[in-house]
């Protein structure tokens, strides 16, 4: 409760600092746009500002949050920050599991001032509901509650597709009852579905924005973006991007960006390859802060690799690297950033980070999954 207490504390005042009615991410009015039809016209948008309808878990939150008031910036907020301040409890549970007390409040303490958590609740985004689904269903996972995970990742996957993958990598976690994991995500799942197909005449799991990230990842006004060097520009490329590039495009996306790949086969590997270190950058775009701002990413994100990559190889949980890993290559079709990967590894890294300054349990456990270490033993 403690935590809970601290790390909510620390977002609302974040929240009000920076300005709680205020807008400045680029999908926040579109989440915000879905929940209001959602309430008032009783019925999920086709499309947003974008070429495709956003994954359904935020803009189904922002209306069950707000009762339905989903223009109420603030209160949107406020829900999101409690989001985030539960997931720091849960990370603080998963040190408890893997480690002990001591471990369980050095990670709640590192996960309530994470900057990067703090500052995506001054936003209306999607990463704190999504990471804290993705951790619940970790945080179950560990405990053998395989329905619950399968419920919680599937839950995840309809805020932000890309938790799709983890459901069979969290399946082969517990072999011997895959199938339970399996059953409750699908059941999860299935609404959705038959919802896009009946409305779309075609089998769409979560939502129809795949083809498009991928031409997006690919496109060559993304990488001469990428490199560029002056923030005004950057600024005023990524405006143009937006507005007249997307809006020119036409066809199937995947195909576009088969054709993207096809015609400049050399310049897409060298990007791929520098999307593979993006992933892992340890501190914000130079681009889009200031260099303050960026300096201080870094002097937290920097030793949080080293503590949190040292307690992992310390303990031999080459599991979490194998899911790591994993997450990293299936992004790099993507246009590339640092809210894609926070997610995914840095509740992990806190928890792992905390375990250098305490004595290691054995590593005794059940046969299934070095994950289950101490969870088998509760």
């Amino acid at each position: 409760m403690t935590i809970f207490v601290v790390a909510l504390t620390i977002r609302l005042i974040a929240i009000e600092v920076s300005g709680a009615n205020r807008i400045s991410f680029g999908d926040a009015g579109d989440y915000i746009a879905s929940a209001q039809s959602l309430c008032v016209q009783h019925a999920y948008p086709d499309r947003g500002n974008l070429p495709f309808f956003r994954a359904p878990g935020l803009p189904f939150f922002i209306a069950g949050a707000t009762a339905c008031h989903a223009s109420a910036v603030r209160a949107i907020k406020y829900a999101l920050s409690a989001c985030d301040a539960l997931t720091c409890v849960l990370i603080a549970a998963i040190a408890l599991m893997l480690f002990d007390r001591r471990a369980a409040w050095i990670a709640g303490v590192i996960a309530s001032i994470h900057p990067i958590f703090v500052a995506q609740v001054c936003d209306v985004r999607s990463e704190p509901l999504f990471m804290l689904l993705l951790t619940l269903a970790i945080f179950l996972l560990l405990r053998n509650s395989l329905a619950g995970s399968g419920i919680a990742v599937a839950l995840a996957a309809l805020t932000r597709p890309s938790a799709m993958l983890c459901i069979p990598l969290f399946a082969l976690y517990r072999p011997r009852r895959a199938h339970v994991l399996l059953i409750a995500s699908a059941l999860t799942l299935a609404p959705w579905m038959i919802r896009n197909f009946v409305r779309f005449d075609k089998i769409i799991v979560v939502n129809d924005a795949g083809g498009f990230g991928i031409w997006r990842g690919t496109h060559p006004d993304v990488i001469a973006l990428t490199h560029e060097g002056d923030r005004a520009k950057y600024g005023q490329e990524a405006r143009e991007f937006e507005v007249r590039t997307i809006a020119a495009a036409r066809g199937d996306w995947t195909r576009l960006a088969i054709e993207n790949i096809r015609a400049h086969p050399r310049e897409e590997a060298l990007f791929t390859i520098e999307k593979a270190w993006l992933y892992w950058r340890p501190w914000l775009n130079p681009m889009e802060y200031s260099t303050r701002i960026v300096a201080a990413s870094a002097a937290f994100i920097i030793p949080l690799y080293v503590f949190g990559f040292t307690g992992i190889v310390r303990a031999r949980r080459w599991d979490v690297l194998v899911f790591f890993a994993a997450m990293w290559l299936a992004h790099l079709p993507f246009q590339m950033g640092m809210r894609l990967r926070v997610p995914f590894t840095d509740p992990l890294l806190i928890a792992f980070a905390a375990s250098l300054f305490v004595h290691h349990r054995g590593d005794e456990g059940d046969d299934e999954s070095p994950l289950s270490t101490q969870s088998s033993q509760r």
